[in-house]
């Protein structure tokens, strides 16, 4: 699980908050961090071709707290669609809890239950929602190309 913050908050003592907080440095800026973070994916499946993942898309502060379907949430998911093939991945996702999920589809043949496995450890990081990501989990339905 891939969590980011700006560093002028890592000493801060309530976790949380520190991930609601965006840069004022434009697309470039963001643009950045993506591809910072998509960097530290492709490093990890590199040194374990088995791995998986899954993110939240924090809610901005003017999204209000519980509000579905955020800003980074949809923004996240169209990179993972992006990025991460069918072919090689499942894709899962809760648009009510901005919880995205990318199982590893050479990972499901060798652990069948790596979708419990990746809910518990959801549930273990954010305990707040555990109980609505397995009631809103479900499989991503990629859009009809016509055409």
């Amino acid at each position: 699980m891939l969590k980011f913050y700006l560093k002028e908050h890592r000493y801060q003592h309530d976790p949380e908050p520190k991930y609601y907080f965006q840069t004022n440095d434009g697309p470039a800026e963001a643009i950045r961090i993506l591809n910072t973070c998509l960097s530290v994916m492709l490093y990890l499946l590199k040194r374990n071709p088995l791995a998986s993942g899954g993110f939240i898309g924090t809610l901005k502060p003017e999204e209000g707290e519980n509000a579905t379907n955020g800003q980074r949430f949809r923004i996240y998911s169209q990179l993972a669609r992006d990025f991460f093939p069918p072919e090689r991945w499942e894709h899962q996702h809760s648009p009510e809890t901005n919880a995205y999920l990318l199982l590893n589809k050479a990972a499901l043949g060798h652990y069948p239950d790596l979708l419990q496995q990746a809910q518990l450890m959801f549930q273990a990081l954010y305990p707040d929602f555990s109980n609505a990501l397995s009631d809103t989990l479900r499989p991503v339905v990629p859009p009809i190309r016509i055409g």
